[in-house]
């Protein structure tokens, strides 16, 4: 979703409240060092005076009490501990300055940056004017204080001037970030981060809906009905993001629950489509696995209504790609592959182009299924595609006159990269004597390797085809620093655990009768704004980047300059 820089920036943003109480430590450094950096000339001069090492480390006392109840105050929704860790985060950059300016008897002169992050930090925490407000009368109150112990009234009005400039530097930088006029950034970065902080998904979900608009959402099932439960292959036309509990990143896991109160295990497949298709809000999610899982159970009780035959599966294959293809009297259902090049998100369009399709070949509906099984570029050209999809449609395969299907699940003993729920789960279908597996996992994409190793475990178990697929699991994104979100990697306990599941599913094999559902529903999604979003978080999160390379270095340059013309000229 976002390029290595800004995601570099979001992360930075995630600092303050990603640290944790074990890292308390930080705290008991940082002020320890602002003291040193007071005294250092004077415990190196061995004329420590006591009674200014107390003034200093009250005053120094007096401005953190500042600054925690000021942001307690204003940011309500933040604990103490997040709010310390802010601070913490805000006057770092200053640091230096204080050794640089101690020699002087300059002091306090670390709170005189606080515009420099301040000003971004502050106005999405807790809004624009609030935060500019916030950002210059702080470090003001603050530098009064100090004032109290300058010995000239040049340094006075200098402490001043360096908190006015950097305020209407950062003040100019904010105001540029303006251009964006069709989408509020401020507003929309604070409702993000109050959900960084809280957990908390109703504003930032608002703006998402506000933003989106309505789609027919379309869910295709292929229902393996047995005497005492079902098994269901669920093809939605909804993607699973944007990530953790936001829209309907957490909407699998709401309708396998959903389901499974209704004795129907769930596999829930990765349509056709991007973060487009990201539902705006979770209760839309959780309306939808209701609605489904309710239709589904009345399916199940008709116990003659809609049931057809199910064809051998069949595998095809074209240029770099290849699908699995399951396929009704009625339906087809392609899991599409693209193992040597691999991929990303089938484009939304390739569902409508498979569905002109597939009535030139006899088929009421046609579901698109993305496999989501080797990490790569993603394909928008639908043209790449068609070849397949009329070599899926246009072969025929055997009846399947003797039906048994299985179902086995297995925890991962073990943390595996990649993977967002330690758990495997198999499908196992016996169709004419032979033997078809699905091993589904709930990760992002797999490393290269990774499908051919557990394809390979299937086929050794006795399995003539095996297909594996990842949820494109976004439950799990967004908490790492350098990407992302991890693809899923190959290991022992995964090789073992997925071994587990095929026994378990073969083991678990019986007759079943087969059902086509298909449901429509007309939901808010994301919409292609979500796209121009990113785009702007992309722009202005390497703008900022690039501002804080080039104002941090040039103010730590200038003090040293100005320190050193105090010093000749007027110390």
């Amino acid at each position: 979703m976002l390029d290595s820089v800004a995601l570099r920036y979001y992360r930075m943003l995630r600092i303050p409240v990603a640290i944790s109480r074990k890292y308390h430590i930080l705290y008991l450094i940082l002020f320890p060092l602002i003291i040193i950096a007071d005294t250092y000339p004077a415990i190196i001069s061995h004329h420590i005076e006591l009674a200014e090492l107390v003034e200093l480390t009250l005053l120094h006392i007096a401005s953190m009490a500042l600054l925690l109840l000021s942001l307690k105050v204003g940011v309500g929704y933040m604990k103490f501990r997040q709010i310390a860790n802010t601070i913490l985060f805000l006057v770092a950059p200053g640091v230096p300055l204080e050794f640089i300016s101690s020699p002087l008897k300059v002091y306090g002169i670390i709170y005189a940056v606080i515009p420099v992050i301040g000003i971004i930090a502050l106005i999405n925490l807790v809004g624009y004017y609030k935060g500019i407000a916030y950002t210059i009368t702080l470090p003001f109150l603050i530098q009064i204080l100090f004032a109290l112990k300058d010995s000239l009234q040049f340094i006075t009005i200098l402490r001043f001037v360096v908190v006015a400039l950097l305020f209407l530097l950062s003040y100019s930088f904010i105001n540029s970030i303006k251009k964006y006029a069709d989408i509020n950034v401020f507003e929309i970065s604070n409702a993000w981060v109050k959900f960084m902080f809280t957990g908390n998904n109703a504003e930032f979900e608002e703006m998402l809906d506000k933003m989106g608009e309505e789609h027919d959402l379309s869910i295709k099932i292929l229902l393996f009905d047995r005497d005492s439960d079902g098994i269901a292959l669920v093809a939605p036309t909804i993607h699973f993001g944007p990530y953790r509990m936001l829209g309907s990143t957490y909407f699998p896991y709401t309708l396998e629950s959903a389901l499974k109160a209704h004795s129907i295990k769930a596999f829930v497949l990765h349509g056709a489509g991007s973060h487009e298709l990201n539902l705006a809000k979770k209760v839309y999610g959780d309306y939808l696995a209701k609605e489904i899982s309710q239709k589904l159970a009345e399916a199940r009780l008709h116990i003659n209504s809609n049931s057809e035959q199910l064809y051998e599966p069949f595998r095809v294959f074209s240029s770099l790609r290849e699908a699995l293809c399951l396929y009704t009297e009625s339906s087809a259902f392609l899991i599409i592959s693209s193992p040597v090049m691999g991929g990303d998100d089938l484009p939304y369009e390739l569902q409508l182009e498979a569905e002109k399709i597939a009535g030139i070949y006899g088929f009421k509906d046609v579901a698109i299924i993305d496999a989501h099984n080797v990490e790569g570029k993603r394909e928008l050209q639908i043209h790449s595609f068609e070849p397949l999809i009329k070599a899926a449609l246009s072969e025929r395969s055997s009846v399947c006159r003797e039906l048994k299907v299985g179902y086995g699940e297995e925890d991962v003993a073990e943390s595996v990269k990649g993977i967002c729920t330690r758990r495997v789960k198999a499908l196992a279908i016996e169709c004419n004597k032979s033997l078809y597996a699905l091993i589904y996992l709930y990760g992002n994409n797999a490393r290269p390797g990774v499908r051919e190793m557990l394809r390979k475990i299937a086929l050794m178990r006795g399995f003539r085809d095996a297909e594996l697929v990842t949820l494109d699991d976004h439950t799990c994104a967004g908490i790492v620093f350098d990407t992302p979100y991890y693809t899923i990697e190959l290991s022992d306990a995964l090789m073992k655990s997925v071994d587990r599941a095929l026994a378990k599913s073969l083991h678990d094999l019986r007759p079943a009768k087969v059902k086509v559902q298909h449901y429509k529903f007309n939901m808010r999604v994301a919409g292609s704004k979500i796209f121009r979003l990113l785009e702007i978080a992309t722009e202005i999160s390497s703008a900022i980047l690039r501002y804080l390379k080039i104002v941090i270095p040039m103010l730590y340059i200038s003090w040293v300059a100005i320190t050193i013309l105090i010093k000749v000229f007027v110390l």
